[in-house]
């Protein structure tokens, strides 16, 4: 600096994010407009664990076909199998309450593989060399879940020594017709919906009888369409995915028909949604999520705020199912 000649100072506070339970090394050093560049300065910050989440979710991953977790503006995770080239992965999903995260993805075979803090999956299926598992479903309380198969089959599974789940009271089973493909559990574990390929959903209970059918707003009878189903939290309502990216409410016997919500992507004529997530803070009157398209993008519908930074595989379509909580 020399006499007369005033320094220029442009400071830049950028915010800064973190997530409860996680401590961050920030690294700062100064730029002058002629050129020079400072020496690095470090600052620690550690984020307590009974932090408030500032985000609409906690912590969302997308999974792809060679189970792989990408985290979407979330802490990233370790994963306890890939498969390089291999597209046997069918997606995976959070454990209910999961603090650490927690959760686990599924081979096409049934094996499922933990992700996150260490969990113990037990007494689950597995059909070797054999891809017929489809999808899966924690239970509410994080004590189990089902795998579903190809044929509609569901079988249970226990999580961290819990006792195994009772056998799902079902009447969809379709040996030899590989039509099934999701599965989803309601909030207050009494049941739940199989999804088959042409839309239809099929009720099963869960130490309780067998739900009534569901009211839809969308079948495509014989047409291969549906790609995902999401339930409304607390209720057993909710949308199909179709793979245009088009969402359809459906709902309960003597219920009214969730509202129908607005979407930011649809592809007439192109199948590549994946998947769909809900936020786990929506309602009935106030629900908002997550489309996810082939290569990794997302995009918002209902209240959803805009969404987060994602893996993106331009041209590739291997993204499969968000994991999210």
């Amino acid at each position: 600096m020399w006499p007369g000649k005033p320094a220029r100072v442009v400071a830049a506070v950028p915010d800064f994010a973190g997530f409860p339970g996680h401590t961050y090394q920030i690294r700062v050093r100064a730029h002058s407009t002629g050129g020079i560049v400072g020496e690095w300065a470090y600052a620690t910050v550690a984020i307590a664990a009974s932090a408030t989440f500032s985000g609409a979710f906690k912590g969302l991953f997308t999974a792809d076909a060679y189970g792989g977790l990408s985290p979407d503006a979330s802490p990233p995770l370790g994963v306890s199998a890939q498969w390089p080239g291999w597209k046997i992965s069918r997606g995976g999903h959070a454990l209910a309450g999961s603090i650490p995260v927690s959760g686990a993805t599924l081979d096409g075979f049934g094996g499922l593989h933990p992700y996150g803090a260490s969990i113990t999956i037990s007494g689950g299926p597995y059909w070797k060399n054999w891809d017929i598992a489809r999808d899966f479903a924690f239970l509410p309380d994080a004590s189990g879940g089902y795998v579903l198969d190809g044929y509609g089959g569901l079988h249970a599974f226990s999580v961290n020594g819990k006792p195994k789940p009772p056998a799902a009271a079902t009447d969809s089973y379709s040996p030899g017709r590989d039509i099934a493909r999701k599965v989803v559990v309601f909030s207050d574990g009494t049941g739940g919906y199989v999804l088959d390929v042409y839309g239809g959903l099929h009720p099963f209970g869960i130490g309780h009888p067998r739900p009534a059918a569901a009211q839809l707003s969308a079948y495509w009878k014989g047409r291969d369409m549906a790609r995902d189903v999401v339930l409304v939290p607390t209720t057993h309502s909710g949308y199909v995915l179709d793979g245009f990216g088009g969402l359809h409410p459906f709902t309960t016997s003597g219920h009214a028909m969730p509202p129908t919500l607005k979407t930011t992507a649809y592809w007439g004529g192109w199948d590549i949604a994946r998947a769909a997530w809900m936020i786990p803070s929506s309602s009935l009157a106030a629900a908002g999520g997550y489309v996810l398209d082939g290569y990794g993008g997302l995009h918002a519908f209902g209240n959803a705020p805009t969404p987060p930074s994602s893996a993106y595989w331009a041209g590739k379509d291997i993204a499969r199912s968000l994991a999210g909580f």
